[in-house]
């Protein structure tokens, strides 16, 4: 009999995850922001799923939290959660989805918006966090 692990289990869901992630960000943002002839060059993978990672890092779990999270990683700045007030609301287990989100919106100024956006240079960013053959195309982070 053929016997599948949880470890298992969990590896497969989290790929099934990421190709769900990869697809919606495809079809609903990344058409707009990146011309089609260059789509093959962004590891939006890669990006994906450290992106994951470092959600998870926050105790952030549901898919809402964590594509949430990547798509502020890919929109604003990949290091937008280590500005103060971001951080401090992320680093707040007691949260759920729900508060957490309204709090960023109510509560983030205007001010730590652009603070959040200038964390790091994107490009650099990408390029220490991916394989070297992914960081030709990694995203820029700028509107």
């Amino acid at each position: 009999m053929f016997r599948v692990r949880k470890e298992q289990l969990d590896r497969i869901a989290m790929k099934r995850f990421i190709d769900r992630v990869e697809t919606t960000l495809l079809r609903q943002w990344l058409v707009r922001r990146v011309f089609n002839r260059d789509k093959r060059d962004v590891p939006l993978r890669k990006i994906i799923e450290h992106g994951v990672a470092v959600a998870q890092s926050y105790g952030l779990e549901t898919e809402q939290e964590l594509v949430m999270f990547v798509m502020h990683m890919i929109d604003i700045n990949p290091e937008f959660h280590k500005q103060a007030h971001f951080h401090r609301l992320l680093k707040d287990r007691a949260l759920t989805f729900r508060e957490r989100s309204d709090k960023i919106l109510t509560e983030i100024t205007a001010d730590e918006w652009k603070e959040a956006a200038r964390m790091c240079d994107a490009q650099g960013y990408w390029s220490r966090v991916l394989p070297a053959a992914d960081q030709e195309g990694a995203l820029d982070g700028q509107h």
